[in-house]
């Protein structure tokens, strides 16, 4: 039986992550040890419930057990946004990424403070781990390289049209402390900025029947399927949506991302739904496998069903289209 992708939280050294699972899957754990270090067992990562905060403070809240910051946390807290983090949308910190495979080829990510003060690539170290969950049949040891990236979550920014990552708001508001969740835990994710021979980072636009986000640019990318890797995914996600074929050897994951619709807390609660979706999504670059560029454009068939257009995008180009004003012309246009 192949087993569920999962999000695994690893607690700062010394610190516990309170959160309680409960159910016949209350006990799910994953213990893993990198090089000489043993690292407190992670947990996995409960739906509704940040996974930024869970990482950067070691400890899941809600309402009912408001978190009282020390000045050392408050200081802790401002190292992890970027210098200009008032202007921009998103709250941001460093952290360490393993991947664990189990048995069945199901690829898990355990999410833990980081190690080094590197960033955005591999930190060079091995990490031997071994997954286990009420789901799989036991997980062989998997020796996979750790990565210290990047970990955002959107913030309160009216000015871009941004509002802070619901998880937030509904911890504030104690929504769960009454209301069900969606589901049990957090669901696993790739989105894939593949790049031509030339250089160019393929966008495309969601189609417009889309449930979230119609006409909106995106890179490809998707939630992993059972027995699935982070690699398998990302090769399958661009191909079912654009057709073109990656290179798998060429999959490097390069920062998260905590993703949550509907993506206002306010909406969450006036809908009565709280959040209905909530993933970890893990970006990565990958080159395209053909490397000649007429047939390349011959192989773009895109899924009518979720795109409807894509453009290969020079770096500088696509760097303008993150200034592009908001409500502004299609930039396919």
């Amino acid at each position: 039986m192949r087993a569920a992708p999962r999000v695994f939280l690893r607690p700062a050294e010394g610190r516990g992550i309170g959160i309680g699972i409960g159910g016949s899957s209350g006990n799910t754990s994953c213990t893993s040890t990198c090089g000489s270090r043993s690292n407190p067992a992670p947990v996995a990562a409960p739906f509704g419930s940040s996974i930024f905060d869970a990482v950067s403070t070691g400890k899941q809240q809600s309402k009912s057990q408001p978190k009282q910051k020390s000045q050392q946390e408050e200081e802790e807290h401002s190292q992890t946004q970027t210098p200009s983090s008032l202007g921009r949308h998103y709250d941001r910190m460093v952290v360490r990424m393993e991947e664990v495979v189990d048995d069945t080829g199901t690829a898990s990510v355990v999410v833990g403070p980081a190690t080094s003060t590197r960033s955005n690539g591999s930190d060079d170290s091995t990490c031997t781990t071994t997954a286990s969950n009420s789901s799989s049949t036991g997980g062989s040891p998997t020796t996979r390289k750790c990565w210290s990236v990047p970990f955002a979550r959107a913030a309160n920014q009216p000015s871009l049209l941004s509002t802070a990552c619901p998880t937030v708001s509904l911890a504030n508001h104690g929504w769960y402390d009454t209301n069900e969740k969606h589901r049990e835990h957090v669901r696993l994710g790739v989105a894939a900025a593949v790049c031509d021979p030339d250089g160019r980072i393929l966008l495309t636009r969601r189609a417009a029947r889309m449930r979230s986000f119609p006409h909106a640019w995106v890179v490809p990318g998707g939630g992993l399927d059972d027995g699935e890797g982070l690699v398998d995914c990302v090769v399958r996600e661009v191909r079912e949506e654009t057709g073109v074929i990656i290179d798998s050897c060429s999959v490097e994951p390069i920062c998260l991302w905590e993703s949550c619709y509907p993506t206002s807390g306010d909406d969450c609660i006036s809908a009565g739904t709280g959040i209905t979706a909530h993933y970890l999504v893990v970006y990565c670059l990958a080159k395209t496998e053909e490397k000649d560029m007429s047939k390349l454009q011959n192989q773009v068939v895109l899924d009518e069903q979720e795109t409807d257009l894509a453009l290969w995008l020079s770096p500088s180009e696509f760097a303008r289209t993150l200034d592009h004003p908001l409500g502004g012309t299609d930039i396919g246009s």
